[in-house]
């Protein structure tokens, strides 16, 4: 397992996935196709640019529905790996409201946007 191999802060508290080693994870999975990881690269900097912009004070989604979004999100990259990297699904469903958590912070998700 790609995690195994990153330094203990790269890594979640509890064997959680941080946004760092999922990040890493889903770009090192053979369970997804090219297009896909681009289109979820595209999504998840979209969604982590409403929720810095939110967190800014500037107009624009409520965290509520971001939250959705993210739930949605969620549900399908899992069901991405699931055949060909069920480890990474199983980390990821394990992982989500640790990783909606650091989204929902002001601090980390605008470190997370410059990134």
């Amino acid at each position: 397992m790609l995690a195994i191999g990153l330094p203990a802060a790269a890594r979640g508290d509890a064997g959680t996935l941080d946004v760092t080693t999922l990040r890493l994870r889903l770009k090192d999975t053979p369970a997804i196709g090219l297009i896909g990881k681009f289109r979820l690269k595209s999504e998840i900097a979209d969604m982590v640019g409403d929720l810095a912009a939110l967190h800014a004070g500037r107009p624009g989604q409520t965290l509520e529905a971001i939250h959705t979004r993210y739930r949605a999100l969620v549900v399908r990259v899992v069901g991405l790996p699931e055949q060909g990297d069920a480890p990474l699904a199983q980390d990821l469903n394990s992982s989500t409201e640790h990783l909606w958590a650091t989204l929902a912070d002001p601090g980390q998700v605008a470190s997370l946007a410059k990134s």
